[in-house]
């Protein structure tokens, strides 16, 4: 088995970060800031409704007539996440292979996607993971591998997390130690 035939749950950050449709652009771009993601997950009535990217938020600032910091903060605060969602974004069962989302990711040209099993999210991968998961071992960005004591199945963390995240194959606890 190669590394792109691996399921995609297997090199996912998770747990999923999300935010409400509810919410405006400006608490979507405090929360990415604050907790070092580009991609948030927005959920409408508990639900999967789309993703917005801290790249999408910063293209929204006009170019021909630029806006003060007051006037951008405004703007951004009276947006609402769910007005504002796009048909652009990926959603992809915990199972798929890395491969094969690679493929959707490239072919669409989005720089990541949401797994989610009946629309609730449990982790994105993005564009830098699958790099991670080309690269040798050693490279890439930090991340702590948990095993679900329950499945056995893999699940990597990047950076720390207060409370572990539910396993993607059989909704238990992960397990906090590591994978050699």
């Amino acid at each position: 088995m190669t590394i792109w035939d691996q399921p995609v749950a297997s090199w996912m950050t998770a747990p999923a970060i999300t935010l409400d449709g509810g919410c405006s652009l400006a608490d979507a771009q405090r929360l990415m800031e604050r907790r070092g993601v580009h991609h948030l997950p927005v959920l409408v009535d508990g639900a999967l409704a789309g993703m917005v990217t801290l790249r999408a938020i910063h293209a929204l600032q006009p170019h021909d007539a630029p806006l003060s910091a007051r006037e951008w903060r405004m703007l951004l605060a009276t947006a609402r996440l769910d007005a504002w969602l796009g048909a652009t974004w990926c959603l992809v069962a915990p199972h798929e292979p890395l491969g094969a989302v690679a493929h959707v990711l490239a072919a669409r040209a989005l720089s990541a996607a949401t797994i989610a099993v009946d629309r609730r999210p449990l982790g994105v991968i993005t564009v830098g993971d699958l790099l991670t998961a080309a690269l040798p071992s050693g490279h890439g960005a930090q991340r702590r591998a948990s095993r679900c004591a329950g499945c056995g199945a893999t699940t990597y963390v990047r950076g720390e997390v207060l409370v572990s995240p539910p396993c993607w194959r059989c909704g238990t606890g992960i397990a906090t130690a590591s994978v050699g």
